[in-house]
C-alpha cells in the first residue's frame, strides 16, 4: 500500500512539473539595439545603459549594456539565455556611471564603521573584489538624468540609440 501511495505521489509531482513547463511562455517582440553615450561631447566609457520597457501591463524584460572606451554599447536582454536586443516599444533609460560605485563604497564604509570614537570606527573597510580604477566608468552621471530619459525601440531595431549628456 505504501509503495503504491509513493508511486502516485511521484507521478503527481512529475505531472505537476510537466504541466508547469508546458505553459506557453510569454513572448515579446525584440529588436537589436546599440548606440553611443557621450558626456559633454566625450565618450562615456564603461557606463551601464539599461532600457526598461513601460506602457502596458505586460512589458517584458529590461535590457542592459556596458559602453566600451568609445562610449558604444549593445543591449542584451536581462533574462538568462535571452540574447541580444530590447523589447520593441517605449523604454525608460537609465545610464549609470561612476556615481554608482561611489555610492556603493560609501554604503560599505558606513556599515563597516562602529560607533564614533571606538576602535571599530577606525576599522578598515572590508577588502572587496571591486574593479580597478581603469575598469570603472569615466564619468559621473548627474541625478537629473535618473529616470528621465526615454527611447522608443522600433520593430526593425536601431544602431542609433545615442545619448548626449551634459554636466550642466
Amino acid at each position: 500500500m505504501l509503495k503504491q501511495s509513493c508511486r502516485w505521489l511521484v507521478c503527481g509531482i512529475v505531472l505537476a512539473h510537466a504541466a508547469a513547463g508546458c505553459r506557453p511562455a510569454v513572448r515579446f517582440p525584440v529588436a537589436p539595439v546599440s548606440g553611443r553615450v557621450t558626456f559633454d561631447g566625450v565618450p562615456a566609457a564603461r557606463v551601464t545603459v539599461q532600457f526598461s520597457p513601460f506602457g502596458s501591463a505586460e512589458t517584458g524584460p529590461p535590457s542592459v549594456g556596458t559602453a566600451d572606451d568609445d562610449g558604444r554599447f549593445t543591449l542584451l536582454l536581462a533574462r538568462r539565455n535571452a540574447g541580444a536586443g530590447a523589447v520593441v516599444g517605449e523604454h525608460i533609460v537609465t545610464i549609470t556611471g561612476r556615481e554608482a560605485y561611489d555610492e556603493l563604497i560609501d554604503t560599505i564604509r558606513s556599515q563597516a564603521k562602529g560607533p564614533p570614537g571606538t576602535a571599530a570606527d577606525d576599522a578598515a573597510v572590508p577588502v572587496l573584489n571591486l574593479p580597478r580604477e581603469d575598469e570603472l566608468p569615466t564619468v559621473r552621471i548627474p541625478k537629473r538624468y535618473r529616470g528621465t530619459l526615454r527611447f522608443t525601440v522600433p520593430e526593425q531595431g536601431t544602431d542609433a540609440a545615442n545619448f548626449d549628456l551634459t554636466a550642466k
